[in-house]
């Protein structure tokens, strides 16, 4: 493989990895080729090939699940799992203009973006990791139904910057006002106006509710209803008092 760049991401890349709880923290790790083609979006020319590749030399160490554009190792003793993707070596600024002309194909493009997402979390301060390291393992303590009810990291962690923001005097006020948001996350609409102005958000975004923009990605609803039902969350977190 001709790799320009590795990147760390998930948990432990952002600095929010938690040590207690029935999970163990995950990574991603994303390997940028020069190999790939910049200039085109048909990933399913290279990607597949490359994948099924990947998978047949790492199977012979670690538990590999071949997914439709990334891999996931298991049986790792100390993570979760690890996720491996591969996306084309381009600059931002590429990257960006790409995604402006197919805003409907941001999946193709997440992993592109993870430098600039992971410095987002990992530049906020130590009080605000921690109330997202509580927040994800207040999560793995409840019971989910199914996968479409459980608040992704991205959630937890965006909702915990958006709320930093009202300034909490204490983790315990912290921690309250992020279960107020949780308890009524149906009307959530949050912007990162100081990233790119609303003009760039792709327009039938601004029509869906709950509504939480990704800080780099302008297409992308981490609470979109077709990928995150809420009403679970909502539930539990309008009965558990963290300090009871």
């Amino acid at each position: 493989l001709n790799i320009q760049q590795a990147v760390k991401g998930g948990s432990m890349g952002k600095g929010t990895a938690t040590s207690a709880g029935p999970k163990l923290p995950d990574a991603e790790v994303v390997f940028f080729l020069h190999a790939a083609n910049p200039e085109s979006l048909l990933r399913e020319k290279w990607l597949p090939p490359l994948l099924k590749a990947s998978a047949d030399i790492l199977k012979s160490k670690y538990q590999v699940e071949l997914m439709e554009d990334c891999l996931r190792l298991h049986s790792l003793a100390t993570l979760r799992c690890v996720t491996v993707h591969f996306a084309p070596a381009m600059s931002l600024i590429q990257t960006k203009a790409l995604l402006k002309q197919n805003p409907s194909c941001w999946r193709l493009f997440q992993c592109s973006f993870v430098e600039q997402r992971v410095h987002f979390v990992a530049k906020q301060p130590g009080s605000v990791k921690m109330t997202i390291r509580l927040l994800k393992w207040w999560r793995d303590q409840q019971e989910w139904s199914a996968p479409l009810y459980e608040p992704s990291d991205e959630i937890l962690e965006l909702i915990a910057i958006h709320s930093a923001q009202s300034k909490p005097v204490d983790q315990q006020q912290a921690i309250a006002r992020v279960m107020a948001l949780l308890s009524n996350f149906d009307e959530v609409s949050v912007l990162w106006s100081n990233f790119y102005p609303k003009a760039e958000i792709w327009e039938p975004l601004l029509h869906q509710k709950p509504l939480l923009m990704d800080p780099v990605i302008s297409s992308l609803n981490h609470a979109d209803p077709k990928v995150f039902d809420s009403r679970e969350l909502m539930r539990h977190a309008r009965c558990f008092n963290f300090f009871r």
